[in-house]
Order: structure tokens, then C-alpha cells, then sequence
């Protein structure tokens, strides 16, 4: 029904991960409690490069529906996009549901796991992946494929990563919910009798879901082929090993799912906020 630019933080938090450490993990390691440890995942994961581009997904998608505004309200919809779902916020609203997460009797392997200098080296690549500097290295990885493709045997190791962490359904999901934001500001000018409101605009997504996730694996693919680029075959086949056992599961499940409920949330609140944010019509 409906169908991305600012990047600052993430070269910052990628070498931050590539050593270990994100912005505000010390605080994380130096306090060791679970809620401390939760927050200490984020930031040793590529979370932080799926919450970085977010409002400029949902800016993507609201220019691409421009003409089902006027000017003024296009204007105030882009404001209020960038200020509710700027990285900021995005990244409070999930470490916040981190926090909050209760099934945690893998947090200890998980977060060791993180720790381990190959899974800190992928996490990194995959954290920047889609930075400006990330997309000319991949870019150039994708031209050197072209003399050197990798070994069927590591196609098959990254398919396996794919599906075990559904990471081709996350950023399809990723990619409705941006238009689910527009949608929201859109629905909101309605008459009060023909708004369809929030649940049933995400109704009448859901058949999307189908149709994006075969068209972002490729995209994952080929974004995990240049996250896996510096590592052995046997790193690589450690990494998809511990995705796919009870650990991995969680810990994939947990990072992904606070995402998307942080994200959900906070696109769902955007017709609220615009409406308000609108300027009161004259007095006729």
C-alpha cells in the first residue's frame, strides 16, 4: 500500500565493537548486573547499524507518498519523523526493552560469544555494512566477488546463517515498518469515522511480509558474504553454529524482536504526534 541518510554514529560504534567496547558499555561492564549485561548485547551487536538508518528509511518512504500531503504537512510529517526516530531515541526505546527482557538463561554464553575477537570482527562489518563507508567497501568487495566468488561451501555456511537468524525477514520487516509509520501520519488526517487506526493498518501489511523477505535475502546475502569476508571458513562455520543452537536462538530472537518492538511502538505513536504537531486550522 505504502511503499533512507544520516549516518553519524555508526563508524564510531563499529570501532567500538570491533574492540569490544560500544558507547555507554563501559558503564555496562564496570556495574556487571543483568540489566547492565542486557544493555552490553546492544552494543556488541550490529544493533546499532540496524538502528542508525531507520528515520531515513521512514523519510524514504514518506517522498515516495509526498503527493498524499500538502506542503505544510509534508513539511511538519519530515520534522517529526526526524526528531521521534532519530537513532537517539531508537536506540533508548530497544536498550530500554533489553532491560526489560525477562528470558535470560543464555545471557551469559551469549554475551561471551560477543566477546570472542572473530564474532567482534563480523558484528563490526555487519554493524557498518550499510554506513557510507561501509557501502563503497562493499561495493568494491561486490567487484572483487566477481573475479574470486566465494566457495559454494561458504555460500551454503551464509544461507544457513540467513535463516537461522532471519536476518532477510528483519530487514523486510524493518523496511514495512517504515511505510507502516507513513501510513499512520497519513491515516491520521482522515475524518475520526474513517481512520482504520494502527491495528488495522498493520492488518492490512501483513500480506507484504511474503513478498519483501525473498527480495531482502539477496540483499542479506550479499551483505553477509561482506561481513564474512575477513573471516576463515571455520570462523565462519563456528559463527553459524552457535546461530543456530539454543544460545544463538536466543540471543538472535532477543536482539531482533526488542528492535522491532521499539521500532513498532515508536512508528505507531507518529499520527498521534503529527496530528499534534500540526498548526490549528483558521477560525472560520
Amino acid at each position: 500500500m505504502i511503499g533512507r541518510n544520516g549516518v553519524r554514529k555508526v563508524a564510531a560504534l563499529a570501532f567500538c565493537a570491533a574492540l569490544g567496547f560500544g558507547l555507554g558499555c563501559e558503564k555496562a561492564m564496570e556495574t556487571a548486573d543483568p540489566d547492565a549485561q542486557m544493555r552490553e548485547i546492544y552494543f556488541l551487536s550490529y544493533l546499532p547499524g540496524q538502528v542508525e538508518p531507520v528515520g531515513a528509511y521512514v523519510e524514504q518512504a514518506l517522498g515516495q507518498q509526498k503527493p498524499l500531503f500538502t506542503e505544510e504537512q509534508y513539511s511538519v510529517a519530515e520534522a517529526v519523523v526526524k526528531r521521534e526516530l532519530s537513532p537517539e531515541k531508537i536506540e533508548a526505546a530497544t536498550l530500554e526493552r533489553l532491560a526489560e527482557q525477562p528470558q535470560r538463561e543464555y545471557l551469559d554464553e551469549g554475551l561471551a560469544w560477543l566477546k570472542t575477537p572473530p564474532v567482534r570482527k563480523f558484528m563490526a562489518m555487519r554493524s557498518s555494512a550499510w554506513s557510507p563507508a561501509g557501502l563503497v567497501e562493499m561495493k568494491a568487495y561486490m567487484e572483487q566477488e566477481q573475479q574470486n566468488p566465494p566457495s559454494p561451501e561458504r555460500i551454503a555456511l551464509i544461507e544457513r546463517y540467513d535463516a537461522a537468524t532471519n536476518s532477510s525477514g528483519l530487514t523486510a520487516e524493518t523496511m514495512l515498518l517504515a511505510a507502516y509509520g507513513v501510513a499512520v501520519m497519513h491515516d491520521a488526517l482522515q475524518p475520526p469515522e474513517k481512520r482504520l487506526g494502527p491495528q488495522k493498518l498493520q492488518e492490512s501489511m501483513a500480506s507484504q511480509r511474503a513478498v519483501l523477505a525473498p527480495i531482502f535475502k539477496e540483499t542479506s546475502i550479499v551483505a553477509h558474504k561482506f561481513a564474512f569476508s575477513s573471516l576463515s571458513d571455520e570462523q565462519v562455520a563456528e559463527i553459524v553454529e552457535f546461530a543456530e543452537s539454543n544460545p544463538g536462538q536466543w540471543l538472535y530472537t532477543t536482539i531482533s524482536t526488542t528492535f522491532l518492538n521499539a521500532l513498532l511502538q515508536s512508528t505507531a505513536n507518529l499520527g498521534t504526534l503529527f496530528l499534534a504537531a500540526l498548526p490549528e486550522p483558521p477560525a472560520s
